[in-house]
């Protein structure tokens, strides 16, 4: 979770497209990360409570307005072949 989070910090748009499962690539579009990545101004990640594959975490940010925002989500992994994957996230 940690390392995605630095990835939107980053744009890394081709680590977050890659530790994405790939059954889940297509519903994830490349134009959406990079822009939500560059708009906002990440500030800290506070990871609530985390199992062996899922992460409940709080992300703020400041939106292109300059609004502080908080992205609330559940996330799930699973982990193929030696590597992790994100699988899916619930927004909170």
């Amino acid at each position: 979770m940690r390392s995605r989070y630095s990835a939107y910090v980053h744009c890394a748009v081709d680590y977050l497209l890659e530790t994405t499962h790939p059954s889940q690539r297509s519903h994830y579009s490349r134009r959406d990360i990079e822009r939500w990545s560059w708009e906002s101004t990440w500030m800290k990640l506070e990871i609530i409570s985390s199992t062996d594959t899922t992460v409940d975490f709080r992300a703020w940010y400041t939106d292109p307005q300059g609004i502080v925002q908080v992205h609330r989500e559940h996330s799930t992994f699973v982990r193929e072949n030696d590597r992790w994957y994100f699988l899916k996230g619930e927004v909170a």
